[in-house]
């Protein structure tokens, strides 16, 4: 497929609604100061917007295979309504806003994503693009949050785009869509992608919030870690449809998570090297891994289900940071909570080298994805 299928009317408009997301998804940080100030607040008050975020993105992705058309426009819809709140509320209304976006994202992050995969052009390639968007949207964030006075305008401006996102996204909703194969419903490809993805968002999750933390105690600053990861996990998205026209759909997968590995085993034990370069190889491995995974396994999982696996990834994002942080804790070095990352990694490389050899797991692994 070339880059101009890439790029139709109906895929461009998912892109909009995907950078929406992003923006809105990690919005909370760069918030935080301005709303501890505003409302005097400790930081464990400030906490619980990510508790509330959390928690409803997880319900609306349990929810979202039930009504695909519903989870789509309703849940970019909510992610408006959401900024509206925050931005002209108090703070009850704010934690009120927060959970009600995470319930739109929750809701509209995996229909879009499996949209995407099915659409005409769509697959890994298109997949790829759709969360390089999301990316450029969480990148955009706390650049345009923190660089302003006008905090409130800014969310107005990202509210009135939320609407238009929805009022733009395709009008016939989104297919229902079913698994292929004999038998219907098959439990082990379900428990294997639930799996899949609890290691990888737990994976991203862990890397993107602890590189901030070891910057923190690093001596070299001249090129923000959290900034080169983020960065690079954009480009490698934007870079990944032109490699899957080379490589195979498995090639990418299994080279992805073997850069990201060695990456984090630098972050873990090599501390002579500048620590921007591991963050950015980190992100540059991880970056293909989601967007090419995902679409394989669209035909062996019905929708319904696959809301459950985005949701069991959720689940990965809140609790390997954790577990990170507890590994940090006992063994009183910061750099010691990428054990955690690595060793998710390594498990999540055996998990698809192993399903890709078992007939009532394999997806198509091997051909090239276009």
């Amino acid at each position: 497929m070339s880059w101009v299928g890439l790029f139709s009317s109906r895929l461009q408009r998912y892109y909009f609604a995907f950078f929406v997301i992003g923006f809105f998804t990690v919005m909370a940080g760069p918030l935080l100061p301005w709303f501890a100030e505003r409302f005097r607040l400790l930081p464990s008050q400030t906490g619980t917007l990510f508790f509330a975020q959390f928690t409803a993105s997880t319900l609306g992705a349990v929810l979202s295979g039930f009504n695909s058309r519903l989870a789509s426009r309703g849940g970019v819809a909510l992610i408006g309504l959401a900024v509206l709140a925050i931005a002209i509320g108090d703070w009850p209304m704010i934690i009120a806003g927060f959970a009600l976006g995470g319930l739109g994202f929750g809701l509209a992050i995996p229909v879009i994503n499996m949209a995407v995969a099915n659409e005409d052009g769509g697959g890994p390639r298109a997949v790829s693009l759709l969360n390089a968007f999301w990316g450029i949207g969480a990148f955009m964030a706390p650049l345009v949050l923190e660089g302003t006075l006008a905090k409130k305008m800014a969310m107005l401006t990202v509210a009135a785009l939320a609407l238009l996102a929805t009022a733009m996204l395709p009008k016939p909703g989104l297919p229902l869509f079913r698994p292929q194969g004999k038998g219907g419903f098959q439990l082990l490809p379900f428990v294997t992608f639930s799996c899949m993805m609890f290691l990888y968002i737990g994976t991203e999750s862990t890397a993107g919030g602890w590189i901030p933390s070891l910057a923190a105690a690093s001596l070299s600053t001249r090129i923000p870690a959290a900034s080169a990861f983020w960065g690079a996990l954009v480009i490698g998205r934007l870079l990944a449809p032109s490699v899957l026209t080379r490589w195979s759909a498995r090639s990418v997968i299994f080279a992805g998570l073997a850069i990201a590995g060695s990456a984090l085993f630098g972050l873990w034990k090599m501390p002579l090297l500048p620590l921007w370069l591991p963050a950015m190889v980190a992100g540059l491995g991880l970056a293909p891994v989601f967007p090419t995974m995902l679409p394989l396994f669209l035909n062996r999982i019905p929708v319904q289900a696959l809301g459950i696996c985005f949701a069991t990834g959720g689940m990965g994002g809140a609790t390997l940071p954790w577990l990170s942080g507890y590994v940090a804790t006992i063994s009183g070095h910061v750099r010691d909570a990428f054990t955690i990352a690595l060793m998710a990694t390594l498990v999540l490389f055996i998990l698809i080298f192993v399903s890709s050899r078992n007939p009532l797991v394999k997806p198509e692994l091997t051909d090239n994805s276009g």
